[in-house]
């Protein structure tokens, strides 16, 4: 009874350990990016106005047109319609799945 006890004891902590690791917030992305054609043309504008609230990214492009994305990871994104894509962020640039990279300028 007592190992019993202290295996879920042990499973709650390492359960809530693990929650407070996956919700701490990621990298500050909020900024004026530039969009760079590689290998493919940018699509949906040439700049773009991030803004972040803990994991939700509010984008922004020249047109007004918006999108928003959430963190999957630390340095994955998965942005919703109208523009759909996943995105990685290396350093002061996102890589995004549709073959372009948006390069922050600010």
């Amino acid at each position: 009874m007592r190992s019993t006890r202290t295996m879920v004891a042990l499973l709650l902590s390492s359960t809530i350990i693990a929650h407070a690791e996956e919700s701490k917030a990621p990298s500050n992305l909020a900024g004026k990016y530039r969009c760079e054609p590689q290998p493919r043309e940018c699509m949906r504008g040439t700049t773009f106005t991030v803004t972040q609230s803990g994991n939700r990214i509010e984008m922004e492009n020249e047109k007004g047109e918006r999108s928003f994305a959430q963190f999957t990871s630390d340095t994955g994104l998965a942005m919703g319609s109208p523009w759909n894509t996943l995105g990685v962020v290396y350093g002061n640039s996102i890589q995004w799945s549709n073959g372009t990279r948006w390069v922050r300028g600010d």
